[in-house]
């Protein structure tokens, strides 16, 4: 009986969920109603309120769900591993965003909810932060400096990762992660075409 009942609260979340990503795609976070998302998901008002307090604890959710992810992920990292191949935190954030890919195709198709990516991205540069810098010494690398790194890839890698999902991901992911290493430590002379002679 208890795994009937989890089955259907597992089943509504889903579809409130799903309700709240299709809202994000045609209207700003902040305008989106309960009643938008009850409408949507062809449920009662009392129905939402039975799993949510709000439209902003759906969001709260997914969001803490995507921070713990990267949490423990990032705990299993070789640090200095990334900062040779900074390409690398690319494939790990496109395989932890493709269990959500509802709510980033959702944001990134209406571009007025950017900032709940540049959210995410701004509590990942702190959490990375935190973990990069216990390993400074190791590293080898000035704190300022590293910090500086950490935000530059950070940035670059979500924006480039919002463009590749605009784009239809229509390049192997494994292309776009071998460009970005270029542009990391060869700037733009690494994709110029040298001539020799």
């Amino acid at each position: 009986m208890d795994k009937k009942v989890d089955r259907r609260i597992i089943k509504t979340k889903k579809t409130i969920r799903r309700a709240f990503a299709d809202m994000l795609r045609v209207k700003e976070f902040d305008c989106i109603t309960v009643k938008d998302i009850a409408d949507a998901a062809d449920i009662s008002r009392k129905t939402f309120y039975t799993y949510y307090q709000g439209v902003w604890a759906i969001k709260s959710e997914i969001e803490e769900e995507i921070i713990d992810l990267l949490d423990k992920d990032l705990k299993s990292v070789d640090v200095s591993n990334v900062c040779n191949n900074p390409q690398l935190l690319f494939v790990r954030l496109n395989s932890i965003f493709g269990g959500y890919s509802d709510f980033f195709d959702a944001v990134i198709a209406n571009s007025s909810n950017m900032h709940l990516i540049r959210g995410m991205a701004n509590i990942i540069d702190e959490r990375f932060q935190n973990t990069i810098n216990a390993k400074a010494k190791e590293l080898n690398i000035e704190e300022r400096k590293l910090n500086m790194i950490i935000k530059y890839t950070i940035t670059g890698i979500f924006y480039i990762y919002k463009d590749w999902y605009i784009n239809g991901k229509t390049e192997p992911i494994e292309d776009v992660c071998k460009d970005l290493g270029t542009l990391i430590f060869d700037g733009i002379n690494g994709f110029s075409i040298k001539h020799i002679g």
